[in-house]
Parts: structure tokens; C-alpha cells; sequence
């Protein structure tokens, strides 16, 4: 987000350096600091292709967070994907993998494939397992309150407080307030490693009921279920619902 406010021949940077607050000038747009920073590069006013220089290590590291928080993500929806192919029985001709691929894909979104999931699950599985029956409607209940976290880390811009641990903090102009109650809470409870966990826990235990049901002649003893972290506090010390969901 780049101000369009000269300053000795350079645009100004906003968000990314807000934490310099002695260089804030109250006549400036709003988040604006008067920096040279963001965006001199050498001789040239070019605009940099990374952050600042001096917030680039807490970038990379927020950055494995959220990136290691989202392939989660999507590993936990490509299991769902295969239990969905395999209650409709799709998997029993290979030549039918395109249309189960093609159906799943119809949807418009990953809330949508969730929902078709359900219906499926209470319509095939209870005379098939009902062990599956039971624990499936319970893993995407979790998903669902889950996906408005998810939604949060992918889609919140985010600032640097100044400080030895470069607290990432909402971005206090783009943000609403569920994302920077979120942000908070997560950091002051450094709860990335159990968002993540929480993530993993049920992409773990959907592969487990994926491989129960595309193989059902096999002998698979119970799992149990996974005992969830991050989520409930975030609930209840905070009151934070599901936020639109995904």
C-alpha cells in the first residue's frame, strides 16, 4: 500500500514502517511515515520486489506460519476430497475418477464441497459405517469453525510492532475487528503451532476414515479423535465466533 506523497523526490511507504511512530506526521495520509525505505532501490525510485530490509526476517518467519498453517489447510481438504470419492463409490471404476474430480470441482467453494460432503455422508453412510457416519459430520463441523480462522491468516495484512520479537499485528486500517482480536490473542498466546496442529490433527484423522472407506474389506482399528487446542480458547477467552467462512 504505497501513498502517493512525495518526499524529496520519493514516494512515501505506509503501512510496512508504522512502527517508526517519531517519524509520524498527522498531516500525512492516514498510516503514513516519512521513510525512504520502502522503496529506494540504489540511485533509481523503483519500487522494491521484498519488505524493508529490517523487517525482512520477521516477514520469512510470520511467512513459514501462515504458509505452514495453509498447506495444512489444504492437505486436510484434498483427505476431504477422498472420502467424498469414496462414499459414492466412484472409486470402484477408475474410469469414474474424472466425474468425482469434476463434481467436487463444480463447487464455487471450499464451504460448498463441505456441505455436499455432509449431505452425502448422512445419505450413504449410516447402513455403510457407522462409525463414519458419526465421526465425518464431526470433522467438518471443526472444519467449518476452523475455516474462519484459516480465513484470517490468509487473507490480513499485517504490521510490525517494533520490539525484539516483532509482534505481527493486524493492520489497524484494513482490518476488521475480529482479524486484529485474532491476531492478537494468537500472538500473546503464541498460538501458530496449535492452529497448525489443530489443522494437521484433522486432515490426519480424515485420511484415516479416506482409507476406511476406499478399502473396506480392510481390518482398521478406531482412531481416536483428535483433541483440538487452538480453536476453543480462541472461543472462548475471546468470544470469536466463525467469521466468513471459506
Amino acid at each position: 500500500m504505497i501513498a502517493n506523497h512525495p518526499t524529496n523526490g520519493l514516494f512515501v511507504g505506509c503501512r510496512h514502517l508504522f512502527h517508526k511512530r517519531a517519524s509520524y506526521r498527522s498531516n500525512q495520509p492516514r498510516g503514513c511515515v516519512m521513510t525512504d525505505v520502502a522503496l529506494i532501490n540504489g540511485d533509481q525510485n523503483i519500487p522494491r520486489r521484498e519488505p524493508p530490509e529490517e523487517m525482512r526476517s520477521a516477514y520469512r518467519e510470520h511467512s513459514e506460519r501462515i504458509g505452514m498453517a495453509i498447506a495444512a489447510w489444504n492437505d486436510l481438504h484434498a483427505n476431504l476430497y477422498i472420502v467424498f470419492w469414496s462414499i459414492i463409490g466412484l472409486h470402484e471404476d477408475p474410469r469414474n475418477d474424472t466425474f468425482a474430480l469434476s463434481l467436487w470441482h463444480a463447487a464455487r467453494s471450499e464451504r460448498v464441497q463441505r456441505k455436499m460432503l455432509l449431505e452425502t455422508a448422512k445419505l450413504k453412510l449410516p447402513k455403510r459405517d457407522e462409525y463414519a457416519s458419526r465421526e465425518i459430520p464431526w470433522i467438518l463441523q471443526q472444519v467449518d469453525i476452523l475455516s474462519g480462522y484459516r480465513n484470517i491468516l490468509a487473507h490480513t495484512a499485517i504490521i510490525f510492532h517494533q520490539s525484539p520479537a516483532r509482534i505481527p499485528k493486524a493492520d489497524p486500517w484494513s482490518s476488521n475487528a475480529k482479524s486484529k482480536r485474532f491476531y492478537a490473542l494468537v500472538a500473546e498466546n503464541n498460538l501458530w503451532s496449535q492452529l497448525s496442529g489443530d489443522f494437521w490433527a484433522l486432515s490426519h484423522y480424515t485420511a484415516y476414515f479416506a482409507d476406511r472407506l476406499w478399502r473396506p474389506n480392510k481390518l482398521t482399528p478406531s482412531m481416536l479423535r483428535p483433541e483440538l487446542f487452538a480453536s476453543p480458547l480462541l472461543q472462548k477467552v475471546a468470544g470469536l465466533s466463525p467469521c466468513s467462512k471459506v
